[in-house]
Parts: structure tokens; sequence; C-alpha cells
């Protein structure tokens, strides 16, 4: 039961976030003419892209390419653990050369921000960023989402336990034990 509440908190913090379910998938590119121009616009985007820089909200993905790295060299080593250094410096070395599409990833995102906000809607959230408490936000959220994360978690369980219980004793009443 653990599982299921915390695959259901990593989704929900996921959606919190925002940033990994847009509405439109790369398969159903928007066709609202405004949407499309604000998706090619470069200034929109250039503002998108500072607003993942100051909101921090793109910072994770810095981490990706190191993390898949580190799986991938563990993966050839179990199955040759007699090519490890090999494997390191091979991997190491394509992962190095990978670091490029870092830039794909983050202008991707920009044009999410582009298809939600115009503008000057950018302009008003960057500026928000750019404020003392935006700057604040942006050191806090992830932390507060973390912990909103591990709290769900909790109260779930707690919730889990509460219920199973009460359908025992209920079950129990109507002559059937669990």
């Amino acid at each position: 039961m653990t599982y299921f509440f915390k695959m259901r908190s990593a989704l929900l913090a996921l959606v919190l976030m925002g940033a990994v379910l847009p509405e439109v998938s790369d398969a159903q590119q928007p066709t609202d003419p405004e949407i499309i121009k604000m998706m090619n616009d470069p200034e929109a985007l250039k503002i998108a892209d500072e607003i993942l820089d100051v909101s921090r909200v793109t910072a994770g993905y810095n981490n990706i390419l190191p993390e898949m790295a580190a799986r991938t060299r563990q993966t050839f080593t179990r199955s040759a653990p007699q090519l490890a250094p090999i494997i390191a410096e091979v991997t190491d070395a394509v992962a190095v050369s990978l670091i490029s599409k870092r830039v794909e990833l983050q202008d991707k995102a920009a044009k999410l921000w582009t298809m939600r906000f115009t503008r000057g809607e950018l302009e008003d959230i960057l500026e928000f960023y750019k404020s003392p408490v935006g700057a604040k936000f942006a050191l806090n959220y992830a932390p507060i989402l973390r912990d909103s994360v591990e709290l769900t978690n909790e109260w779930g369980e707690e919730l889990a336990q509460e219920l199973a219980a009460k359908v025992r004793v209920e079950m129990g009443l109507r002559g059937h034990k669990l």
C-alpha cells in the first residue's frame, strides 16, 4: 500500500509542478494561430527562458544526464564487471557529448510557457520572480513541494490504516473476520 501512496504522491508533485504533464504533447501540436505565433516569438521565448532560470523551475534538468550516465554505467557494469573501467570511460565520454541536449530541453520548456501565456503575462511573471518575494518563492518552492509530498504520503498512510481498521470492525460486526 505504501508504494501506491508514494506513486500517487509523486504524480501529485508532478501535477503541482505543472512542468511534466502539458496539455499539448509533441504529437498534438497546437493549431491556434495565436499560440503558434507565441511559440515562435523570439522575444516571448527569451522571456520564458529567463523565467525558467530565475524561477529555478528547470534546475533539476541539470541532474538528468549525470543520473542517466550513472544508471547506464551500473547497467553495463552489472552485465560485464570486468569491463567496468572502460564502461565508465566510454559512458562519461558519451555523456559529455550529449551535454548540448540540455539546451533542447530548456527550449522545449520555454515553448510550453509561450503556449500558455502572452508576452505581457510572461513579462509580469518574470517581474514577479525578479522581485524579493518572487526570488524567495523560487528558492522555497522545491522544498515546500518536497515537504508536501512527504506530508501527503504520511497522511495517506494514516488514512489507509484508519480505513482498513474501520472496515475490519464493520466486517466483524457483520460476521466476517478479515
